[in-house]
């Protein structure tokens, strides 16, 4: 049979400075070290920039063969 990709979509939010960033990029190490692949995306070009990701327009495109993807709301 055919196998089926799961897919999860997480969301961070909070204010300036309490570690946002730093939280995503222990995430994405972890998920990488067990060989998971990892889209990275924020709303604006500058969150992208701060968290080593793109924006979710600029990730939409990137996935355009896809049959479909999952976003969340924050």
């Amino acid at each position: 049979g055919a196998v089926q990709k799961q897919h999860c979509a997480w969301c961070c939010a909070g204010g300036a400075g309490v570690g946002k960033s730093y939280t995503i990029e222990v995430l994405v190490q972890q998920l990488q070290a067990m060989r998971r692949t990892v889209g990275i995306t924020a709303s604006t070009g500058t969150a992208a920039l701060n968290i080593n990701g793109m924006t979710v327009h600029r990730y939409g495109q990137n996935l355009r063969t896809q049959a479909c993807i999952l976003l969340s709301h924050c």
